[in-house]
């Protein structure tokens, strides 16, 4: 694919799968609470997708739009042909 992995995006890959696995541990517990409670599985899942769903959703996209936009920015910088090196004189 072309793409170079360095130590920064492999740690933000890492990042971005905690994330996952405790958004996912946070949906389930809330499922468990709710079944606790004395809720039908599929009652208790409904419930916790519905008032876990935009938590879950704007960590993730938060999370992830941090991380893509190191990269993004490093390759514009790298394909700008008018940017001048530090060392270039002029």
């Amino acid at each position: 694919m072309g793409v170079t992995l360095s130590y920064l995006s492999v740690f933000g890959m890492l990042g971005l799968a905690g994330v996952a696995v405790n958004d996912s541990i946070v949906l389930v517990d809330y499922i468990n609470q709710r079944r606790a409670e004395g809720k039908t599985l599929r009652e208790a899942a409904l419930e916790a997708g519905a008032r876990r769903f935009r938590p879950i959703l704007l960590t993730s996209a938060g999370i992830s739009g941090v991380s893509t936009s190191g990269s993004r920015r490093g390759r514009l910088r790298q394909s700008n042909p008018c940017r001048r090196s530090p060392h270039h004189e002029a």
